[in-house]
């Protein structure tokens, strides 16, 4: 089993755009695409997993009220959100934008430069996410 720890960042601002993700695969050479679609439908899966707990209600602590209040939102749970998530577009739209050099992708440390080159992954494997944000005017 490989072990793919993802990191992203996004150009000009500090610190991840994201908690660090982990996600085992089998595959010891996939393609970046396959990686992707990998990524993609594990976020996807945990996107509906939260949406689902969303549902439920929840008693706050009293700490959690405080923090809540501070932060401006209190969330109880009990929200049917039902947004429904295309995980085949949504793939398209990360591979897409890939290809629009919207993002970049390192794989320890190296560039992946296509879609189609073949990725090795081992039992820990760094990939760093880095997408770019247009300059205003420009």
């Amino acid at each position: 089993m490989n072990r793919v720890i993802i990191n992203t960042k996004i150009v000009g601002k500090r610190g991840p755009a994201l908690t660090p993700l982990v996600l085992e695969t089998s595959e010891d050479r996939p393609t970046l695409c396959a990686l992707i679609e990998a990524i993609v439908r594990e976020q996807v899966g945990s996107f509906r997993d939260r949406q689902q707990s969303r549902r439920l209600l929840h008693i706050l602590t009293e700490k959690q009220m405080a923090a809540g209040v501070e932060a401006g939102k209190l969330a109880f749970g009990g929200d049917d959100l039902d947004q429904a998530v295309d995980v085949d577009a949504a793939i398209d739209a990360a591979c897409t934008a890939f290809r629009d050099a919207l993002f970049f992708v390192f794989l320890n440390g190296a560039q992946v430069m296509t879609l189609d080159e073949t990725v090795e992954l081992g039992p820990s494997t760094e990939a760093l996410f880095v997408r770019l944000v247009p300059l205003a005017g420009g």
